[in-house]
């Protein structure tokens, strides 16, 4: 029988083992969502750049693309084409934005990365909606809808449906366009989606106002302004109040429609865009206009024209910060060529790294249970030589009994029968007698 220590360190060898083991397992998972964390900051930052800044957002998806060498996440190369055909599409470089989600679109559908693949057909549709092409956009649309139903991608599915009611809106089909629309807004019902209810109002608001529906529409978009308050989403806010403004318009409601407007004027200064701004002064001017306030009409007339030249002043020297930024990505792409070789050599390297930590894991496993099925080994090659040893002791103890008795019988039967030189003299007497 074995003696307690024996099993007591047989116990902590093995609890060792496993600790061991565990802490490296867990210094791995570490390491791996350091990468994550750091590829999804490199992504984000190139997600940011607009307009011109090519290198820079080549930059980053170089380093998220260099870290992902590690990982070989190929989630993360699907977003990479992503972004750059969104840049691309921002650009309003058709081409090249359908050329870089055509990338992403293959890998996603190699990987079956379902989620993603939807996500990219919808970006290729909105390409051909830009390139106002609704018929192309329709059937990548619905082709990624397809995809939904399968897999029952409930927010997908909602942004589908509104974007293929805005096509079918754009073909003039109204009653398909409003079938879609409400169909989205029943799923941001559903899931509680308070920005995307907003936005499926403001959809079946302006689909109603094409329809003529002044009254249905005003109600629409007044539930995607009520919406968008509680939100205190201000872009969406100003928007919102002016859409308002301008269905009150419509319906001759101008001091509803000027109050509106004042509200949207004030908010759009705390949060300044250009864009929305011209939207407010054009409606200011309509308003004015319906109301015969020429005066008025004229002011905010000559306030849109005027934002619209300084615009129009702003894209042009962005135009040319487009030619400069160009002139310099020449110059930087050496730079940049040399990091993506530097990066190339340092994922390779932690490639390797990576293969000589997973060697010694299974190395080291490989020893631990070597070295366990020799224990074994030895175990019960001992085991087999005491218990043959046992046996031999016996063996010898019962032939060493056998003999003893042996001798002891002989002894007696010596001792009991008279001796051979005993009888041959009474012989010998009888004879001479005779």
């Amino acid at each position: 029988m074995r003696p307690a220590y024996y099993n007591l360190n047989k116990i902590n060898l093995r609890l060792k083992i496993w600790g061991l083991l565990v802490i490296l397992c867990l210094n791995f998972n570490s390491r791996s969502q350091s990468l994550k964390n750091e590829i999804n900051l490199n992504l984000k930052k190139a997600a940011s750049f607009k307009g011109g800044l090519f290198d820079s957002v080549t930059f980053y998806l170089d380093k998220a693309a260099a870290l992902n060498a590690v990982l070989k996440n190929d989630s993360v190369n699907v977003e990479i084409a992503s972004i750059q055909g969104a840049f691309f599409l921002h650009d309003a470089s058709f081409e090249k934005a359908f050329s870089w989600y055509l990338k992403a679109y293959e890998l996603s559908e190699k990987k079956q990365l379902h989620y993603q693949t939807v996500t990219v057909l919808n970006q290729m549709g909105k390409v051909y909606t830009r390139q106002k092409n609704p018929g192309k956009a329709l059937e990548y649309y619905l082709k990624a809808l397809s995809i939904c139903n399968q897999y029952n991608f409930q927010t997908k599915k909602a942004d589908l449906y509104n974007n293929i009611g805005y096509t079918y809106l754009s073909l003039k089909n109204y009653g398909e366009g409003e079938k879609y629309h409400l169909q989205a807004l029943k799923i941001r019902m559903q899931m509680h989606d308070s920005d995307g209810l907003g936005r499926s109002y403001s959809n079946l608001a302006y689909l109603q106002y094409l329809k003529g529906n002044l009254e249905q529409s005003r109600r629409y978009f007044y539930e995607a302004l009520n919406l968008r308050r509680k939100l205190k989403d201000q872009n969406s806010i100003i928007r919102s109040v002016n859409d308002c403004a301008d269905i009150e318009n419509q319906m001759k409601n101008y001091t509803a429609a000027l109050t509106l407007l004042k509200e949207a004027l004030a908010l759009e200064a705390l949060n300044p865009d250009k864009d929305v701004r011209l939207a407010i002064y054009l409606n200011f001017n309509k308003v004015y206009n319906n109301m015969g306030n020429l005066k008025e009409a004229y002011l905010f007339q000559s306030k849109y024209y005027s934002l619209k030249d300084s615009i129009f002043s702003t894209e042009s020297s962005r135009n040319i910060e487009k030619l400069e930024s160009k002139h310099q990505l020449e110059s930087k792409q050496a730079e940049i060529a040399m990091l993506k070789k530097d990066n190339d050599i340092q994922s390779l390297q932690n490639s390797r790294n990576e293969t000589i930590i997973f060697a010694l894991i299974g190395g080291f496993f490989l020893v631990i249970v070597s070295l366990f099925i020799t224990l074994k080994q030895f175990r019960d090659k001992r085991r087999a030589h005491m218990a043959l040893e046992q046996k031999n002791q016996i063996i010898e103890d019962k032939q060493k009994e056998i003999l003893d008795s042996i001798h002891y019988a002989k002894r007696i039967q010596t001792a009991l029968i008279t001796s051979d030189g005993y009888i041959n003299k009474c012989l010998n007497k009888l004879k001479s007698n005779n």
